[in-house]
């Protein structure tokens, strides 16, 4: 379903992602923001995420009545216990959400971030986590080693 800004997309669960992407591209619109009535599903979380990272223009992703794996926090899609950060498509200045343990790999990959917090409860980035964020201008917080991580993400998104 097209929701009237005609920018938002709403689907009833992740198996409904591919055809109503089909219908949006069809349409020339742009998907920005992505509702999801339930996030119950059948497919691997790393099916999911792909499928969302081929959404180009998405910034925002909310799931309406999570279940066991997956929910939504401030428009990024979680792992259930909100420890691990999957994917965000955020545009502009994020704020990384208190509880958050782990930022996985490539979950902001190609992001137009220009400023990043990082709470103290973050202790893992992993590998390409911000690949390809080449506006990311500042990162601060965070108990990790900051400096080296900040570095690490600065250079990591501007590389290609």
């Amino acid at each position: 379903m097209i929701k009237k800004d005609g920018n938002t997309m709403i689907i009833d669960t992740f198996r409904d992602l591919k055809s109503s992407s089909a219908e949006f591209n069809k349409a020339k619109r742009k998907t920005v923001k992505l509702i999801v009535k339930s996030a119950e599903h059948d497919q691997k979380v790393i099916d999911i995420i792909n499928a969302l990272k081929d959404m180009r223009d998405l910034e925002w992703v909310e799931i309406q009545n999570p279940d066991a794996k997956l929910c939504s926090i401030d428009g990024m899609l979680y792992s259930r216990n909100g420890k691990d950060l999957y994917f965000c498509a955020r545009t502009g200045a994020v704020e990384i959400p208190d509880g958050t343990k782990t930022i996985c790999e490539g979950a902001a990959c190609n992001c137009m971030l220009s400023e990043l917090v990082i709470p103290d409860s973050v202790k893992h980035i992993k590998n390409f986590a911000f690949f390809g964020s080449c506006m990311l201008e500042e990162v601060k917080g965070g108990k990790i080693d900051l400096d080296s991580a900040a570095k690490k993400i600065t250079e990591l998104s501007k590389k290609y």
